[in-house]
């Protein structure tokens, strides 16, 4: 799923910067909500690719 990097901070109710997570690549990035976090690919120009949720029990979902 790919949308804007604001897009994705609404959805999640992100309110921090969001983090690198370089064991996923160069342009792997995290970003958490209250209730779930999000690692995303950075497209370039404020455009991301969903890579995988993280739920804050813990549980990963990815493919989406």
């Amino acid at each position: 799923m790919e949308l804007t990097d604001d897009r994705l901070n609404e959805i999640i109710g992100c309110r921090t910067y969001h983090q690198r997570v370089l064991q996923y690549g160069e342009r792997a990035w995290t970003a958490s909500g209250p209730h779930l976090g999000v690692v995303y690919w950075d497209m370039g120009n404020g455009w991301c690719q969903i890579l995988g949720v993280v739920s804050k029990s813990g549980r990963i979902n990815s493919g989406l």
